[in-house]
Parts: C-alpha cells; structure tokens; sequence
C-alpha cells in the first residue's frame, strides 16, 4: 500500500501495539486477532483487514464483506460511493484511494474538527501506529460511512430500590450505544437539586409526596453528549421506628439539672422534640425543654419525661422515659470559698463574704467570735474590734443555707486583733518668729481619728527639758540655734506615733521692747526726789540701769531716784534708762528732760503806808544761791520796778489813792535758777 502521500501532513501519536497501550491509545484487541482474516481480506498487518475488524467489533457490522468490490483499499471508495463524502465522522472510514492519495484506509477515531482528525491504522510492514491528521496535502480522499457508530440511549434509566423518605434511591443508567462516560442529576418534580449528582439520592422530609426522577448524562470524546431522563416515581413519607426507651441522665437532687439521652432511640434521628417533665407521675408546670432542674417541690419525687418527636416527611412518634429514683437534698458547692477582707485591727471593720455558691438566693447567717466565745450581738456581715479587745482572736461562723439543700457551715479565723495605725498624722506646723522672749505656737494638724497629743520642742535635735506645751518661748540658751518640735499622738487600740515639725531658722536675740518712753516724775527744786519711771520689763535674769544727766553732761548718779543739788540750778535733768538681759539686744531710752531746776523763791515784803504813797522793803532768798532779778509792785494800773541787790530792794509807790489795808501785788520775776513767787500785801494809805 502506498502510504508516504496519506502520511505528508500528518504526525504520529503512537507506534506498535505496546507503545500505543502503554501511551493510552487502544489497539482494541486487534493484537491478537491480525491472524485472522475478516471480510476475506488478508490477515495480518494491513489496513483493510484492521478496518474490517473494527467495523465489525465496533460498529456492530456483518461478518460477510458489504459489497463484493470491497478488496483492495483504492476500490472502497468506488463501490461504497453512495456512502462516501468528505465529512469525517467518529466511526466512519479515512479513504485514500484516487492516483494522487494512494491506497490505504484507516479507522476514524475522533473528529477534533472539520480539519483536524485522529485515525487509528494498521499498514502493511509497520504493524499499527495513531496519526493526527491534519487537512492539507494529505488529507483523506473521502469518508466513507459504512456504519458510523452513534451515542444514544437504547433503554431509559430508572430510579430503583424504595422510594420514600430518608431512604437512599438509586440510578439505573439504562442502556447506551457504546460506552460513555455517565453523570447523573437527580430531579424533584422536573427541577434539578442541588449538589445531588451521585448514583444515590436520600429524599429530605420536604420531598415528601413529590415526584423523583434522574437525568443520565452520556458523553465519549468524539460524540455529541446525550441525555436521558428516568420516569419520575413518587416519594412516599418515611418512618420514624423507636429503637430504644430514652433515659433521664443526671442525678436527682435538688438545683442539679437533669437532662435526656435520646441518641440511638428513633431511626432516623427526630428533628423535632416536645418534652413534658413530671414528678411522681404528675406533670411539672412549665417543665417543657430539654432539661430540668428539680427544686424543693420536687424534693423525694421521681422524675420522668415524656417525649413526642418528629421529622419532616416521617410524622410523629412518643416515648416516656423509666422514673429516676427519688429526688435527694442538693449540695451547695462553692465556686469561691467564704472569706474575711482582712486581718483584724482596732476600729477598722471586718467583712464577711459568703462567697459565690451553685444557687445564688442562699440564706447567709453570721456569728462572731472572741477567743472562741460567741460575741453578743455580733450577727452582722461586718465587725468592728475595739481596744479592750487587742490580742484577742476573732473569728466568723458563716451558715449557708436554702430549702431543699444541706446546710453548710464555716468558720473563719480573722485572726488576733492588732494595734491600728492612725490614718492622718499630719506634720506639725511652727508659727511666730524664733527669737528670744518671744512665743511660738505649734499647730498639730487633724489627726484622724482624734488623739491625745503631747509636745516635746527640741534645740539643734536636743530636748528641751520642760518644753512639753503647744506653744514655747525660747530663752538665751536656745540663742542660735534651730527648733523644732515633736507631736505625739496616743489613743486606746492604736499604735502611737511622732511627727516632727521642720527646723526653724536660728534663734534670733530677743529684743527689749519698752511699753512707753521713761518718764520722770517729782519736782525739779533742790532737796526734791526725782524719780524715773522705766516703761519697760525685763525678762528673767535681766536689769534695768538708770544714769542721770545735767543737761548733756552725765552725772554720777546711776540710781532710780534723784535729788537735785545746788549744782543743777539752772540746769534741765534728764535720766538714760537700759534694759539688758541674757539673749536680748540691750535697749536704750532717754527721758524727757525736766523743767529748768530752779530753787524756790522766798519773797518778804515789808510795807509802809504814807500820804497818798507807800513804801515796800523786799528780801528775796533761796536755798543755794542769792537771787538776782527785779521785784515789783502793782496796784490797779499803776507797777513799779527795782532790782535786788543781794537779794534786797525798795520801792516806793506814790499817787495813789488814800485807803484802808489797800491790797498791793508785790512780785518777785525769778531768774534762771530761782523760781518767779508773788503775793498780796495790804497797806493802809493816809
């Protein structure tokens, strides 16, 4: 058979019967069927011998040769002309066989496209071999159709086995020509289901009375895809079979919930429950879910459960369960254990908590204790020590309680009751300035609570011995040095503490401070005692100095009284008063000087009436000086004048009126150390 034009656009996929299977492409049993010759042809490795074959095993064709011009490959396409044309299809025979093409035939495999095709061939001296054809120069002369195999189906499906509710149905693909690849849709009333693509399909409870059927999908490479639809069959409901009695799990007491197994009891498992509760037979008001916690209604009871169930598509169903045993006492467990706040200190109130326990509405009763003796009165859930009761030991018994539970008790050491700490113990504050003589005051703040304070003032850290007072007035020794003062705080059940004020700056020196300036009282005549009146007070230990001046001459006189001498007439005196003491600045002030010390003035007139005149004789005199001066006399408006020698002068008064004990003003002027005096004389004028 001439090949090489057949084969000029063409590629080989496989050659040899072995490395065609082992490559995927089949030589469908012709390996061991060459020998035999079918249609008359010769056996072997030849085209129309393999062709043959495979209409025969493939195509279903007769053993006997169709037509008697069917021999050498260049003759099938002439005698088969009625069924020869130039489209290829799945089945049908490549014809090579005009002068140009050559004389072979080949098996049409697969159609890829108008211009493209897969043969299988067996040529004379290569054995068997697949080619991809692809149109062009060897492209084949005609394809012949002698009995091209189609995919259809030759017997519908059908959906088998139960048709009802939970039950799995399955497909029979029905028969088909050749051998597809089959895929299956299941169909509810002509719709397709979702995702129910399996050779099996369980109906759902919602496909309860609808119509079942199942669409076969048949596809071979080569061949337009086909399908088949079963007759629809009716779904009947299902049924829910009791297999077992349900149970109450949990154990009957009082607050612990029951619940119930119902695993393995219906088949198919219920979708739906109704539960009814009761107890000793009798139904539990509102007992209607899937669990049940008895409470003391239910204490000594049995309890049981009725169950009605169902599925969608399968009905109803019911079971009550066997009654537990009696209903016993509950158990208050604690998911947090009774406990004291804290340890027990004076004033300072312990709580008792009762914890967290399974039921919250426990009834909580409380009994304080004292060294193991019950504490009268002591009931609350808080309890305050007190002083009396430092070092004793206190403790709580807690009872918990509630109907149809056992009553639990604890007992709780707080522990021995300590000394509490003040909880305000502010530092004390130091007013006033620090200097001698004068007073400071500390200021102790709010201590809380309130306590017994005491003082202690300390120079330079030491204390002061007898300084124990909230105020303090610092003396010479504390001259210099910095203050401070400590507070102490007591009070029954307490610890006691001591606060410190901060330092204060050095003591400064006291001053002296006069209450007025010092004055001198008496009078200023020689022989009369001044005194000098200070106006000040001198601290502890202090003195008070005088020294008396003449003028602004000091003189020896350091006393607080003073008699003037002869030697001030005509002086002013004044006195320096000093006050000193140990820590004080000295302090110095000068009176006010007195007046001029003059002495008194002793005036003796003698007078002698006349006509119409009168005569007066003076003596003047004076303790320690003969006074100089003038003297006069006056009457009415009438004055004469004369000045005293050594003390004496006349003067003579003339004109005047005649009169009995005429009253006449005689007068002697003073000088700079004797006093001015004057008196009234009566003389008798003829």
């Amino acid at each position: 058979m001439p090949l090489s034009a057949a084969q000029s656009a063409s590629s080989l996929l496989c050659t040899s019967y072995s490395s065609c299977s082992r490559a995927g492409y089949s030589h469908y049993g012709y390996e061991s069927k060459q020998r035999t010759s079918y249609w008359r042809m010769y056996s072997g490795t030849n085209c129309t011998n393999y062709v043959a074959y495979r209409l025969i095993t493939t195509n279903g064709m007769s053993t006997t040769r169709p037509r008697s011009g069917v021999g050498n490959a260049r003759d099938w396409g002439p005698t088969m002309k009625d069924v020869t044309d130039k489209t290829p299809t799945a089945g049908s025979v490549a014809w090579w066989g005009r002068p140009s093409g050559g004389n072979h035939v080949a098996y049409v495999e697969r159609v890829i496209s108008s211009t493209e095709i897969l043969v299988s061939e067996s040529n004379y001296g290569r054995a068997f071999d697949w080619r991809r054809i692809s149109k062009g120069s060897g492209w084949p002369d005609g394809f012949i159709h002698f009995a091209d195999v189609t995919l259809s189906n030759t017997a519908k499906p059908t959906v088998g086995g139960t048709v009802k509710v939970g039950v799995a149905a399955t497909a029979t693909p029905g028969s088909w020509t050749m051998t597809p690849s089959l895929s299956y849709q299941w169909l509810l009333d002509g719709k397709a289901v979702s995702k129910a693509t399996g050779r099996t399909f369980t109906p759902p409870g919602t496909a309860w009375g609808r119509k079942l059927s199942v669409k076969v999908t048949a596809k071979k490479s080569g061949y337009p895809t086909k399908t088949a639809t079963s007759a629809a069959r009716t779904i009947s409901p299902g049924k829910l079979d009791k297999v077992a009695t349900p149970k109450v799990t949990g154990d009957p007491a009082v607050g612990r919930t029951l619940g119930v197994d119902t695993d393995g009891a219906w088949s198919p498992t219920p979708e739906t429950f109704k539960y009814q509760w009761s107890a000793d037979g009798e139904p539990v008001e509102g007992a209607t879910e899937p669990t049940f916690t008895p409470d003391v209604d239910q204490l000594g009871d049995r309890i049981s459960v009725a169950l009605s169930v169902s599925k969608p598509g399968h009905g109803y169903s019911s079971a009550t369960t066997a009654a537990t045993p009696a209903v016993v006492p509950g158990t208050l467990t604690a998911s947090s254990e009774p406990s004291v706040t804290r340890s027990p200190v004076v004033d300072r109130a312990i709580e008792a908590l009762p914890g967290r326990w399974s039921q919250a509405d426990v009834t909580v009763t409380r009994r304080w204790t004292r060294d193991g003796t019950t504490i009268p009165g002591a009931t609350g859930a808080t309890y305050t020590p007190t002083p009396a009761e430092v070092g004793s030991t206190i403790a709580v018994v807690q009872t918990i309680s509630r109907p149809g539970y056992t009553t639990v008790t604890r007992t709780l050491t707080a522990g021995k009751v300590g000394l509490a700490a003040f909880s305000a113990a502010p530092q004390p504050t130091v007013s006033g300035r620090p200097t001698v003589g004068e007073a400071l005051k500390a200021t102790p703040g709010t201590w809380a609570p309130t306590a017994t304070l005491t003082y202690r003032w300390s120079a330079d850290g030491r204390a002061i011995e007898g300084a124990t007072g909230p105020t303090f007035v610092a003396g010479a020794a504390q001259q210099g040095k910095v203050l401070t003062v400590s507070v102490t705080g007591q009070r029954p059940g307490y610890t006691s503490r001591t606060v410190t004020s901060a330092r204060t700056a050095a003591v400064a020196a006291g001053r002296i401070a006069f209450r007025a300036d010092p004055r001198i009282t008496g009078s200023a005549r020689p022989g009369s005692r001044l005194t000098a009146e200070p106006e000040v007070t001198v601290p502890s230990g202090g003195r008070v100095t005088y020294r008396w001046y003449r003028g602004t001459k000091p003189l020896s006189a350091t006393g607080r009284t003073y008699t003037p001498v002869s030697g001030d007439l005509g002086h002013r005196l004044s006195v320096e008063v000093t006050a000193s003491a140990p820590g004080y600045v000295s302090a110095k002030r000068r009176t006010a000087e007195t007046a001029v010390v003059k002495s008194p003035a002793r005036l003796t007139v003698k007078g002698t009436g006349e006509r119409k005149a009168a005569t007066f004789r003076f003596t003047v005199t004076a303790a320690g000086t003969t006074p100089t001066g003038t003297v006069s006399v006056t009457l009415g408006s009438k004055q004469v004048r004369a000045k005293l020698v050594d003390g004496r002068a006349t003067l003579r008064l003339t004109k005047i009126y005649s009169g009995k004990n005429r009253s006449f003003r005689v007068a002697y002027s003073g000088n700079s150390k004797v006093d001015r005096t004057s008196h009234t004389v009566k003389v008798t004028v003829r």
